[in-house]
């Protein structure tokens, strides 16, 4: 049996900064990054943070 914990669940949010990320897929920078934060609360603030700045790194629409 699993045992989930609520509180250590990794928000969507999380999922939508990593496909911004490089070529869209698995970051494993980021993927750390989750497992260091305190707190969802945490992670969310960390992945909205990274999310804007590769935004307005890349630009809001970007070709490939």
């Amino acid at each position: 049996m699993i045992e989930i914990a609520p509180h250590r669940t990794v928000p969507a949010i999380h999922f939508i900064n990593m496909g911004v990320s490089g070529n869209g897929g698995y970051n494993a920078k980021d993927a750390l990054a989750m497992g260091r934060q305190p707190s969802q609360k945490a992670m969310v603030d960390y992945s909205k943070k990274h999310l804007i700045a590769r935004l307005k790194k890349r630009g809001f629409f970007w070709l490939y």
